[in-house]
């Protein structure tokens, strides 16, 4: 799943849990510690959901269990379920956005990927800490079922 280019040739479905790109502090784009969640629709028509879909922006430190921390400060929970009808998004088991399944969601196998890609068009600057941006991943459950 992923972007128009020389990999990537047939149609699919993107669906980010968590679309953030850093920064804090006025006109960065995830201000105050929010994030985003973004739904993609690759190399396909526009008969399905407007694309892209973004939803929130989401204040994990607002969510009940979310232990008063940004997204970018602790470690939390992040889930995606994609039913027959709903596709629904979760942020430390909290529902915080859903939308209707997208055609290709409800039909094909689910690959996922999780990755720190920085940038995205937006500037980014790592000088302070020698060029280096980490990501910690505790965990990663995947569950296939009714």
């Amino acid at each position: 799943m992923g972007r128009k280019g020389p990999l990537q040739q047939v149609p699919s479905d993107e669906l980010d849990v968590i679309e953030a790109y850093g920064g804090e502090g006025p006109g960065k784009p995830n201000c105050q510690g929010k994030y985003m969640i973004a739904s993609h629709y690759w190399l396909q028509d526009t008969d399905g959901p407007k694309q892209p879909g973004f939803y929130g922006p989401i204040d994990m430190r607002k969510l009940p269990g979310g232990g008063g921390s940004s997204w970018w400060e602790a470690m939390h929970i992040y889930g995606v379920r994609i039913g027959k009808e709903d596709t629904v998004y979760y942020g430390d088991n909290i529902e915080v956005a859903r939308h209707k399944t997208a055609r290709l969601s409800g039909r094909e196998p689910i690959c996922f990927y999780i990755n720190l890609a920085t940038g995205g068009g937006w500037p980014v600057d790592l000088s302070r800490y020698d060029g280096i941006a980490d990501m910690y991943v505790d965990y990663v459950c995947v569950y296939e079922g009714q």
